[in-house]
C-alpha cells in the first residue's frame, strides 16, 4: 500500500469512528427515554391499581392521561432544542466560510496565483477593546491537495488551533454533521477549548474553519478560562496552501 493510499485509509477509518461515536450517542439517549417510558408506566400501572383500590393515595395523583402529555412535550421540546443546536451550529460555520475570502482580502493575503509567499507573519491587533495576534501563512504545497486535507484534519488542535500537545484533563469529540464536529478540552492549565470545526470541500478547493464557542450552555465546564478562536484554512488544486488564524 502506498502513503497515498494508506493516508485515505486512515481518513476513512477516522470519520468512520467520528460518526461511530454519534451513532452511540443517539443510541444512548434512545435507550435512556426507553427506559424513563417504562418507569412512567410501571409508575401509571400502580395508579391505575390505587384508582381500582379506591386508595386515598389515588385522589391526589395526577391522571395518567396528563402525565403522558407531559412526557410527550418534554420529549418535544428536547428535539425541538437538538434541532436548533444543530442548526446555530451550521449558520456559525457556513457564515465563516462564506466570509474566507474576504477575510484573506482584509488582512492582506496574496492571490493564490501570485508567486508571493508568507512564512509565518504575526500581528499584534486590537478587536472590539480586545487584544488578538493574527497569524498568517501562504506557502506552496508539495503534496497534493488531499493529503494537505488530512494533514490539516488530523492537525485541528495539536497544530492549526495553535494547542500544544499535553496530557488534557478531559477530551470530548462531537460529531454533529458530516462535515462538522466539536472539540471540547480542559487543558492542565486549566484552559477550556471548545472549538467548533467546519470542512467545506470542492474538487479544486477545501476550507477549514474553526471558532471558539465562548457560550456553550451544553459544557460543564464554562467557568475555566477561555482564549477566543478564529481560523480558517484553505487548500487551492493550484498548490497553495493558506492559513490565517486570530487569537486572544
Amino acid at each position: 500500500m502506498d502513503a497515498a493510499t494508506d493516508k485515505k485509509a486512515r481518513r476513512r477509518v477516522y470519520f468512520k469512528t467520528m460518526r461511530q461515536m454519534y451513532r452511540n450517542e443517539e443510541k444512548q439517549e434512545k435507550e435512556y427515554l426507553i427506559k424513563k417510558i417504562q418507569e412512567l408506566e410501571n409508575d401509571l400501572a400502580t395508579l391505575v391499581l390505587l384508582q381500582k383500590t379506591g386508595s386515598d393515595e389515588s385522589k391526589t395523583a395526577l391522571p395518567w392521561k396528563d402525565i403522558a402529555q407531559e412526557l410527550n412535550e418534554g420529549v418535544k421540546v428536547a428535539s425541538s432544542g437538538l434541532k436548533m443546536l444543530k442548526t446555530q451550529v451550521e449558520t456559525i460555520a457556513t457564515q465563516m466560510y462564506h466570509n474566507t475570502d474576504r477575510i484573506f482580502q482584509q488582512y492582506g493575503f496574496p492571490a493564490l496565483d501570485s508567486p508571493e509567499t508568507i512564512d509565518w507573519d504575526t500581528e499584534s491587533i486590537n478587536i472590539d477593546g480586545g487584544d488578538y495576534t493574527v497569524y498568517r501563512r501562504q506557502a506552496k504545497m508539495a503534496e497534493s491537495l488531499e493529503d494537505a486535507i488530512a494533514f490539516v484534519d488530523s492537525t485541528l488542535l495539536s497544530i492549526q488551533a495553535s494547542y500544544a500537545e499535553q496530557h488534557a484533563i478531559s477530551q470530548t469529540v462531537v460529531e454533529i454533521e458530516g462535515n462538522t464536529k466539536q472539540f471540547a478540552i480542559v487543558t492542565p492549565r486549566q484552559e477550556f477549548v471548545n472549538l467548533l470545526c467546519g470542512e467545506f470541500s470542492t474538487p479544486s478547493r477545501c476550507v477549514f474553519v474553526l471558532q471558539q464557542i465562548l457560550d456553550d450552555e451544553a459544557c460543564p465546564h464554562r467557568g475555566f478560562r477561555q482564549r477566543n478562536r478564529m481560523f480558517w484554512y484553505e487548500g487551492s488544486i493550484k498548490g497553495v496552501l493558506t492559513s490565517g488564524c486570530a487569537q486572544a
